[in-house]
């Protein structure tokens, strides 16, 4: 007998709907490559790295996907002061809010990017918001 086929033959019930909840967050971030090339240029830095470490450094953030670090997508999970979603949140409040004016918006240059936040709340469902004044006020 395929060991593989071993083990519970219980099917599942059809009439009990599946509302399993998916808790962690991500945060998208499609790089506008000539806003970033036009800050890089202006300041003497590597727009990338720095917005991705300050992002890595917000409570809740782990590597995505699975262990590895993206420099485009980062996951929220709960932590013990907050939901994952709120984490995403707090992450997006202080790269708004940060004093660091370099990655804003400057009249006739392009903008850094542009900022998604990707919730899965039911299996197969998915939520997705898009933040517009993150970099680009």
């Amino acid at each position: 007998m395929d060991k593989r086929s071993e083990g519970s033959s219980k099917k599942p019930d059809p009439n009990v709907q599946n509302d399993e909840l998916y808790e962690d967050s991500l945060l998208i971030i499609k790089w506008n490559l000539a806003g970033l090339v036009y800050r890089n240029n202006q300041h003497g830095i590597n727009a990338i790295n720095i917005l991705s470490a300050l992002i890595r450094d917000q409570p809740g953030c782990i590597p995505f996907p699975n262990g590895t670090s993206s420099d485009s997508a980062f996951s929220f999970v709960r932590t013990p002061n907050g939901e994952a979603h709120q984490n995403l949140y707090s992450c997006i409040s202080q790269l708004t809010t940060s004093t660091a004016q370099w990655w804003r918006h400057t009249q006739g240059n392009p903008d850094v990017d542009h900022v998604y936040m990707v919730g899965c709340h039911k299996k197969g469902e998915f939520v997705i918001s898009e933040f517009n004044n993150v970099f680009n006020v």
